[in-house]
């Protein structure tokens, strides 16, 4: 997922690479292509499937998250990638949380995370609050949200490659990231929470300056 800071793209959360909103759903049916995170997006129907939980320790999860991290990292200002959006529809995403974001979105017991493989993860909102959010996918090109409805704050679990169970609390825009990504494994992307397509944007009008500051895509 794409996210930018402003429009942070969780494929991650914003920035260069979005889904290509309204237009591309139907190619989102048909195509069944290999990702390539900045000239082409994989846009297949197991993008819109529940996907399946993997297993703990297997090899198999160790060569989807190998594989995550790598087209991830092929990315601009990315923030995070769900194996769906890479045509496997398996449960499992990577993510990172940058030094740089704003300090309005920063959550205040985290500084930064370094790319993180997420395994079988889940969220729940610890209330009913919700902010409007900008943010970009790698799976809906050429476009961002400026006004996504997000959980200010959410409960989040998920499990390490090396097995261990991590859980907590997550604000800001570390809640927006695994919302984001979470959503992925469960076939729904971020055009979906958006009431009034207007406020969709075209990336390429974002001024030069917006997008090396506050733009970062995640899943």
């Amino acid at each position: 997922m794409c996210i930018k800071k402003k429009a942070f793209q969780v494929a991650v959360i914003m920035t260069t690479v979005s889904a290509s909103a309204c237009s591309n759903m139907q190619a989102a049916k048909t195509a069944d292509t290999a990702v390539n995170i900045n000239n082409f997006t994989y846009t297949g129907g197991v993008l819109r499937e529940t996907a399946a939980t993997v297993a703990i320790n297997s090899e198999e999860t160790e060569t989807i998250a190998n594989r995550l991290l790598t087209e991830v990292k092929k990315g601009n200002h990315a923030v995070g990638l769900a194996a769906p959006q890479i045509g496997i529809s398996k449960r499992i995403f990577v993510f990172q949380i940058p030094k740089n974001i704003p300090d309005k979105l920063k959550d205040k017991n985290i500084e930064s995370i370094p790319w993180t493989v997420a395994i079988n993860p889940e969220y729940t909102p610890v209330d009913n609050d919700v902010h409007e959010m900008a943010e970009g996918c790698f799976s809906v090109p050429h476009f961002y949200g400026t006004k996504v409805p997000r959980y200010k704050k959410v409960h989040y679990s998920y499990t390490t490659l090396a097995g261990d169970k991590v859980e907590g609390i997550a604000t800001g825009f570390f809640a927006q990231v695994l919302q984001h990504e979470t959503d992925h494994l469960n076939g729904k992307l971020y055009i979906d929470l958006v009431k009034n397509k207007d406020t969709l944007k075209l990336l390429k009008d974002l001024p030069k300056k917006t997008v090396k500051t506050s733009t970062d895509k995640a899943g």
